[in-house]
């Protein structure tokens, strides 16, 4: 760098885009720094070199990214995760400047947002955690806005989160070379379309309250002291964990509960204690007129482990058993300490209950929107997501579920252990939230409205991918046309 303000300039600019994104991604939650972190590297981009642009832009990522540090221990491969998107942006920033120095009009806007929510597409379905990684869950308390995702799924969060930065950086940048009127086009068109996006959000949000939902009273119980015995692989250990669980249902029963679900992985069954156990949910679930969901770690007479959830119906019929599909690295696939590697499940499971069609997951599939597509077509209206979290990410994990439900159109039940006991509705508003105790049991208790399961996003997957892939095509052939065009021969 030239001179010593340069260098000044740099590291405010570096500071204040670090500390934005630090403090409005990862396990921190201040959301509208979101809004405000890439402006100063937009900005440094139109003025500085592509290796300084560089530096700033992939330092501020990095120093960004530590917002996941509460991860580190668990899952060390999320620093090369860090390292990736924070080369991943920084490369976009660079793009972005070249095609802005090449074509230099207001219209670039469309850009780097298109750039932004593809990528996170492309992340998505060769990462092993699928979509966790999105800026978009950051905004989970901006209602009108993430109502968003029932058409262009989570992906169309982050083009807007992309979108009006870069149009507030092109606005500044016209504004200092006083261009009165392309100041003025940059600043309507993002206008126009976040009141598109307010209002669309408010109009949904209010049709959906217009409708009659029927409501269903769920109970959910979480026993977070009990689950050193869950990787115990005896019959007393089991018979002792389900009964425990067992009583908690008079609790939740009494106060109208129809449905009862508890956690993920509450005890390891094998196949010879099964039928034992299953008998004792089965006689609770008649003694109680409830129907019981509950994760449990299965061993088949093959010594295959599976991660699975049984629901018994309000009769005492197994009427089914779900195997969760994404597993967690390290914990049940890879695992270390040895632990059992755990299999894949194949199925999508529903199961009736008076009128409505209702789907289970397990935890960590509801991080991938194959969740969203496979349980839209099969009409769920609830989703009952049995799950195990580590305590501190307890709302990082749990509000990505909601998200399903909002690109679905169904409301989400959640039932963690070390978590937060959750139902959420279509329109990803909270109606309750517990956190769970580590040295007592927690009840839950919420009125939770069936879903339509009827979404853009749920019928055409693809439809906001095609427009962000033909935003960046239509730039490649203007930057083309711009690059080779030749001026007309003279007479």
């Amino acid at each position: 760098m030239k001179n010593k303000s340069d260098k000044i300039i740099f590291i405010i600019l570096m500071l204040i885009s670090s500390i934005c994104y630090f403090f409005s991604t990862g396990f921190n939650n201040i959301s509208f720094l979101l809004w405000i972190a890439p402006i100063p590297i937009f900005i440094y981009s139109f003025f500085n070199s592509y290796k300084r642009t560089f530096i700033l832009a992939f330092s501020s990522f990095i120093l960004g990214g530590l917002s996941y540090y509460k991860y580190f221990n668990d899952f060390p491969s999320i620093i090369f995760s860090i390292l990736e998107y924070s080369l991943f942006f920084s490369v976009i920033i660079i793009l972005c400047k070249f095609l802005f120095q090449k074509i230099r009009k207001w219209y670039v806007i469309f850009f780097p947002p298109s750039c932004y929510s593809l990528y996170e597409y492309c992340s998505s379905l060769v990462s092993k955690n699928g979509t966790i990684n999105s800026l978009s869950y950051t905004q989970i308390d901006f209602q009108l806005l993430i109502q968003l995702a029932s058409i262009t799924g989570i992906y169309g969060i982050t083009f807007i989160l992309y979108f009006l930065p870069y149009a507030v950086s092109i606005f500044i940048y016209y504004l200092i070379l006083k261009n009165k009127k392309n100041c003025i086009l940059v600043f309507i068109f993002p206008i126009l379309i976040m009141i598109c996006t307010i209002l669309f959000g408010y109009s949904r949000i209010k049709i959906l309250d217009s409708h009659s939902h029927e409501n269903i009273i769920i109970g959910m119980a979480s026993a977070d002291h009990l689950n050193s015995f869950s990787i115990i692989n005896n019959e007393e250990s089991s018979k002792k964990v389900i009964e425990h669980y067992i009583s908690l249902i008079p609790m939740l029963s009494k106060n109208g509960a129809k449905i009862i679900l508890f956690p993920e992985k509450i005890t390891t069954i094998n196949y010879k204690i099964l039928s034992n156990i299953s008998k004792l949910l089965s006689d609770a679930a008649i003694k109680y007129n409830v129907t019981i969901i509950l994760g449990i770690r299965r061993i088949d007479s093959n010594n295959i482990f599976y991660n699975s959830a049984w629901i018994f119906s309000e009769n005492g019929n197994l009427i089914s058993t779900y195997d969760k599909h994404f597993l967690l690295p390290y914990y049940e696939v890879n695992t270390i300490y040895n632990i059992p590697e755990i299999t894949p499940g194949k199925t999508f499971v529903t199961f009736n209950f008076k009128d409505s069609i209702f789907g289970i997951a397990i935890c960590k599939d509801m991080d991938f929107q194959k969740i969203t597509h496979a349980y839209s077509k099969l009409n769920a209206k609830v989703m009952f997501v049995p799950a195990l979290d580590f305590i501190k990410d307890g709302w990082f994990h749990g509000r990505i579920a909601i998200f399903r439900g909002i690109e679905g159109g169904f409301s989400v039940v959640r039932a963690p252990s070390q978590g937060i006991l959750m139902a959420s509705d279509e329109a990803g508003r909270i109606i309750k939230k517990v956190a769970t105790s580590s040295s007592e049991n927690t009840y839950f208790i919420a009125k939770v409205p069936v879903g339509t399961s009827n979404t853009i996003f749920s019928q055409y997957k693809y439809l906001f991918h095609f427009f962000t892939g033909s935003i960046i095509f239509l730039y490649l052939i203007l930057f083309l046309y711009t690059h080779f065009k030749v001026s007309p021969l003279k007479n």
